[in-house]
C-alpha cells in the first residue's frame, strides 16, 4: 500500500545533516507539516535511554533513519572502531525501539571464481590458480604484470558456467564472476557476469604493455634460435652432487635432418664454446647430438625447466623471453618451428601447428605469437593413457597443440621466420579482431554444469584484474571487486573493501535486522542503498570529507595560494558513481510512500566515472589550471562502483534527474559563495 505522508508524524534522524536537510525540504514541499528532527546534542542515538526518550517525546508514525557517522577513506582508516560501533548501535536501537513503540514504517539507509586447474598467466608462464601464491606477479588487463596480494579459496556447490571462446581452452567460472568485454562500436571496456555472457560477445586478451617490453643483451638472435631448437628437440641429464663425480649432458634428438644438426652444433659451439658428439640411433633413421659439459647442463636445467625432473612435460622458455623485441622472438619461434613445428593443408585448410606435452610451454607459445601479431588457437589433445604402438603398450602423456590458421597469418609467419619484413596481419572477422592493445575473442558457446568442490580467486594490486585461461577477468570474490553494475543480490557476495568495512558492515546489519523483524514481527521496514552523494551543503572538512568536496577544496586553496599543483590520493584509476543529494532525497521520500519490502534497493544515477576524469572535471569547473600529482602510496578504495538502478524505478518510480556536470557546477558555485562569507 502507498503511505500518504501529508498527515503523518514523521521523525527524520540526521535531519539537520547533508542528506537530511534535503529530505526535510522535500517532505515540506509535499505538504507534510508534522516533521520532527531530533538534535544530536539532545538525543545521543548510541544511548538506549536517549532513543527511548526520543520516541516518547515525538510519538512518530514513520521514522526515516539517516543519522550516521560518516567520513572519507582517511577518516575510516583512522577511526574504524568508532565508525563500526556508532553506526551499529544507532541502527539497532532505532529499529528495535521503533518496533516496541509501534511505528508504522521504518526507512533505513545502508552503504554500498574459478575451479582448480584454471590457468593464470604469470611470469614466465601459466600457473594453475590453486598454485598461485601472494607475491607472484600475474598479467593484467592493461598488459602489465602486477603482484597478487591475496588468494581466496572456498567450497562451492552449484552451477559453473562453461565458456568456449575462439582460440582458448574451455573455461569454467562461477556464475557471478565478471569478464571483460569490449564494445565493437567504440572499443570501450565493460564487464559482464559469467551467467550473462552469450555467443557473439567479444572477450578481451591483452598484449604486453610497452612498459613491460625490454631488450636483454644476453639474449642474442642466435641464442634465441638455439632456445627454440633446444625446447623443441633438446634434453638434459644432470647428476649434480656439487662434488667431484657430478655429471651433466645436454643432448638433442633429430631425425635425418643434416641441416638442423649442423645448425645446432654451430650454435652450441658459438654460444657455449663446446663441441658435440653425434651418434646414429640404432634401428632408427634419427641421430642424437651430445654435449658433455657440466656447466652447460646446469644452465639448461636451471633455465629451461619449470621444476625437476627434467622431462619434456616441464619444459619452458627461459624467463625474460616474452619481453624481447620482435626480431629476437621470431628467431626463437623459428628455431622451435624448424625443430617441432609442422605445416599442413589437409582438407584444403592450411595450418601451422606446434605440439607439446608441456602445458606451461603452450601458453608461452600463445603469448609470444600474440606479441608477434599472430592470433593462435590452443587445443588440448585427448589421448588414451595407454595405447598400442607398433605392437607395444605405451604410456601416453596429455598433449597440447597450438595452431595458426588463416592464409594472411600463415603467409606472414612463414615470411617473417625467413627474415622478410612486412606489415602485421589485421585479423579475420569470424575468429578474432585486433586492437592496438590486444585481441577481441568471440564467444562460441556458453553452457553450464553442476560442480562440487573448491573454487579460487585472486586479489591483484592496482587494476584488480588477471587472465584466466588467457581471458581478462575481474577479481570479484568480495564486494570490493563486485561485478559492475552492482546488483542488490550481490550485496552479500563477500567482505567489503577494507577501508570502508567497519562502516559498511555496521550499516548492512540494518538490512539483517529489517528482514528478521519483518519475518518475526511483521514490522514494515525498508532498506535503501544510496551511492556516493554530493551537492550544496556537503561536508568540506579536510579530515572527513569525501572525494568531491575534498577535490573542490584543494582546487580553491591552490588558487588562493598560487600553487601550480595539487596532490590527489591513489592512482586515479578507481571509478565511482555519484548521485546529486536532491535526487537522493526524492528517492527516500518516494520509497517511504510507495515501497513496502525488506528487499534492499539501490539508489543511484547509473553513471560511472573514474577519479582521474572526475578530478579533471572539477579542475575545469573550478578554474584551476595546474597539475595533478597522484599519490600512489594512498589507497584507491573500492576499484569500481556503479549501481544497477533498475529496481528503484520499477518499484517506486525513482530516476535521477540532475546531470552530473550540472550538479557539480551547482556544488562548486555554492562552495565559491560560501567561502566569501
Amino acid at each position: 500500500m502507498d503511505y500518504h505522508l501529508i498527515n503523518k508524524r514523521i521523525l527524520v534522524s540526521g535531519g539537520s545533516g547533508f542528506l537530511g536537510s534535503y529530505v526535510i525540504d522535500r517532505l515540506k514541499k509535499k505538504g507534510c507539516s508534522q516533521v520532527f528532527v531530533p538534535r544530536s546534542k539532545d538525543y545521543n542515538l548510541t544511548d538506549l535511554g536517549a532513543v527511548k526518550k526520543m520516541y516518547k517525546d515525538f510519538s512518530p508514525e514513520i521514522v526515516i533513519h539517516l543519522a550516521a557517522k560518516v567520513g572519507g577513506i582517511g577518516a575510516n582508516r583512522n577511526s574504524p572502531a568508532v565508525f563500526f560501533y556508532d553506526n551499529l548501535m544507532m541502527g539497532i536501537q532505532m529499529m528495535e525501539q521503533g518496533r516496541q513503540f509501534g511505528i508504522e514504517k521504518f526507512v533505513a539507509l545502508g552503504t554500498i571464481c574459478f575451479p582448480k586447474g584454471t590457468k593464470i598467466i604469470s611470469n614466465p608462464s601459466a600457473v594453475s590458480i590453486e598454485d598461485i601464491e601472494p607475491g607472484q606477479k600475474v598479467l593484467t588487463a592493461d598488459g602489465t604484470f602486477q603482484k597478487v596480494l591475496k588468494k581466496f579459496k572456498r567450497h562451492y556447490k552449484g552451477r559453473l558456467m562453461k565458456i568456449r571462446a575462439s582460440g582458448m581452452p574451455e573455461l569454467l567460472a562461477t556464475p557471478n564472476h565478471p569478464f571483460s568485454l569490449v564494445s565493437l562500436e567504440n572499443n570501450s571496456l565493460f564487464w559482464k557476469r559469467a551467467d550473462e555472457l552469450k555467443p557473439g560477445d567479444y572477450l578481451f586478451t591483452p598484449l604486453l604493455s610497452k612498459k613491460e617490453k625490454k631488450d636483454d643483451e644476453k639474449f642474442s638472435k642466435e641464442f634465441c634460435e638455439l632456445i627454440g631448437i633446444f625446447v623443441a628437440e633438446g634434453g638434459v641429464y644432470l647428476r649434480d652432487t656439487g662434488k667431484r663425480g657430478s655429471r651433466g649432458v645436454v643432448y638433442f634428438s633429430f631425425g635425418d635432418e643434416k641441416e638442423l644438426i649442423d645448425r645446432a652444433r654451430f650454435l652450441m659451439k658459438r654460444i657455449f664454446g663446446i663441441e658435440g658428439h653425434l651418434v646414429k640411433m640404432k634401428g632408427q633413421k634419427g641421430y642424437q647430438l651430445f654435449f658433455y659439459h657440466l656447466f652447460t647442463a646446469r644452465f639448461f636445467a636451471q633455465n629451461f625447466y619449470d621444476v625437476h625432473p627434467y622431462h619434456s612435460s616441464n619444459k619452458i622458455f627461459p624467463e625474460g623471453c616474452l619481453y624481447l623485441p620482435e626480431e629476437k622472438l621470431f628467431s626463437l619461434i623459428k628455431g622451435y618451428f624448424i625443430g617441432d613445428g609442422c605445416f599442413s593443408d589437409a582438407c584444403e585448410r592450411e595450418k601451422i601447428g606446434f605440439t607439446t606435452v608441456s602445458e606451461k610451454l603452450v601458453w608461452q607459445l600463445k603469448l609470444i605469437l600474440n606479441e608477434l601479431g599472430i592470433y593462435s588457437h590452443v587445443q588440448k589433445r585427448k589421448y588414451k593413457k595407454h595405447d598400442l604402438i607398433q605392437g607395444r603398450l605405451v604410456s601416453q602423456k596429455q598433449a597440447w597443440a597450438v595452431w595458426i590458421t588463416g592464409k594472411e597469418q600463415i603467409n606472414y609467419f612463414l615470411k617473417r621466420i625467413r627474415g622478410e619484413k612486412l606489415e602485421k596481419p589485421k585479423g579475420f572477422r569470424g575468429r578474432f579482431k585486433k586492437l592496438k592493445n590486444g585481441y577481441l575473442v568471440p564467444i562460441f558457446n556458453v553452457s553450464g554444469e553442476d560442480y562440487k568442490g573448491d573454487v579460487f580467486n585472486l586479489e591483484v594490486e592496482k587494476n584488480h584484474t588477471y587472465l584466466a585461461n588467457g581471458l581478462v577477468v575481474h577479481n570479484c570474490c568480495y564486494p570490493k571487486f563486485t561485478p559492475v553494475p552492482f546488483k542488490e543480490e550481490d550485496l552479500w557476495s563477500g567482505y567489503p573493501e577494507e577501508t570502508n568495512a567497519p562502516y559498511g558492515l555496521a550499516k548492512k546489519m540494518l538490512l539483517v535486522q529489517s528482514q528478521a523483524y519483518r519475518k518475526q514481527y511483521g514490522f514494515n521496514s525498508i532498506f535503501l542503498l544510496p551511492v556516493n552523494l554530493y551537492g550544496e551543503g556537503d561536508n568540506f572538512d579536510v579530515e572527513t570529507s569525501h572525494v568531491i568536496p575534498a577535490l573542490i577544496r584543494k582546487c580553491f586553496e591552490a588558487l588562493d595560494e598560487g600553487r601550480e599543483e595539487i596532490t590527489v590520493w591513489g592512482t586515479g584509476n578507481a571509478t565511482r558513481e555519484f548521485l546529486y543529494v536532491g535526487d537522493c532525497a526524492e528517492a527516500v521520500v518516494l520509497a517511504a510512500e510507495r515501497y513496502n519490502s525488506s528487499s534492499p534497493v539501490n539508489i543511484g544515477a547509473g553513471v560511472e566515472i573514474s577519479i582521474k576524469d572526475l578530478a579533471g572535471l572539477i579542475t575545469e569547473l573550478s578554474g584551476f589550471k595546474g597539475r595533478l600529482i597522484w599519490d600512489n602510496s594512498k589507497p584507491d578504495g573500492q576499484p569500481r562502483r556503479c549501481l544497477d538502478i533498475s529496481k528503484a524505478e520499477k518499484e517506486f518510480g525513482f530516476k535521477a534527474r540532475t546531470g552530473f556536470k550540472e550538479g557539480l557546477r551547482r556544488t562548486i558555485d555554492w562552495y565559491r559563495k560560501e567561502r566569501k562569507k
